[in-house]
């Protein structure tokens, strides 16, 4: 049985899905695009009056 240490060691490096660049965040993570491609989103602290 593999130890759980040498499982985590030898993950592949993240890459963002879009433009394939290498990413920080770790394997497990679920970020799966890097920051330039992840759109931004707005979220109002209020809902918008129509």
């Amino acid at each position: 049985m593999q130890a759980v240490l040498d499982f985590f060691r030898h993950l592949p490096k993240k890459v963002c899905i879009s433009c394939g660049v290498e990413m920080d965040e770790q394997s497990d993570c679920y970020v799966n695009q890097c920051h330039e491609c992840t759109p931004d989103v707005y979220y109002p602290r209020r809902p918008i009056a129509g």
